[in-house]
């Protein structure tokens, strides 16, 4: 910059307004906003596609470190190869799938002892394993933040396997 390679003035005039998004992974909505997209979609009969609980667990679940994009990519794939008007967990890309960990039924709140009492060291451990140490999993499953996850790890003691011995 300090080259006169930018000029300043039009680096202010481009920058009349910033708009910072949150990553996929981190939008409460990502349930809604497939339904938004999948309204633009039609099987190949030409009928509205819907999905079946497992295809949304594992959309709403997965991590998307592609951002909306991974996830219309994902939809076209799906609407495209799937057989009728609702697209199964078959349907879904096989990377999605290799990523997944997700749980088919929805997550059930921990009760409030096993978050702060002496159970929660075996609670939150448990919950780790059942997610394959995938925090960005585990947090919805316990109803909380990533951060907290990470904090209540850091407090409690516990490593990640794969972080072992580094």
């Amino acid at each position: 910059m300090t080259e006169g390679a930018f000029r300043e003035d039009l680096y202010f005039r481009l920058n009349g307004a910033v708009l910072t998004l949150p990553p996929l992974r981190r939008r409460a909505d990502v349930g809604r906003l497939v339904d938004v997209l999948l309204e633009r979609r039609r099987s190949s009969c030409g009928e509205p596609l819907s999905l079946s609980e497992e295809a949304r667990a594992a959309l709403c679940a997965h991590s998307w470190p592609g951002n909306v994009r991974e996830l219309v990519n994902c939809l076209d794939y799906a609407s495209a190869v799937c057989p009728g008007s609702e697209i199964s967990l078959d349907d879904l890309p096989e990377t999605l799938l290799a990523a997944a960990t997700f749980a088919l039924a929805p997550p059930e709140r921990p009760a409030p002892a096993a978050e702060a009492g002496e159970d929660a060291l075996p609670h939150l451990l448990e919950t780790l394993r059942e997610h394959r140490w995938n925090v960005s999993a585990v947090a919805p499953a316990l109803g909380v933040d990533r951060t907290t996850v990470h904090r209540r790890m850091r407090r409690l003691g516990l490593v990640p396997p794969q972080k072992r011995g580094f």
